[in-house]
């Protein structure tokens, strides 16, 4: 499991998720697919974490490049 997939799972269900953050389930899916949340939407993830008391930090967010 990704970094990624690992606090969108702190959220619950890609539904549960969606409902938390006030965005569409395909948007979560999307961000699971591609291994990242997207920056402009970074902080409104760290918002309702705060919200729904799900422990999540700023460095978990950060897309970091994989070494070669």
């Amino acid at each position: 499991m990704t970094q990624i997939e690992n606090v969108l799972a702190r959220f619950g269900s890609v539904r549960e998720t969606a409902d938390k953050l006030g965005r569409a389930p395909s948007v979560i899916q999307y961000w699971r697919k591609v291994g990242r949340i997207p920056a402009n939407a970074q902080r409104s993830v760290l918002d309702a974490a705060e919200r729904h008391n799900i422990a999540v930090t700023a460095d978990e967010l950060i897309s970091r490049p994989v070494a070669a």
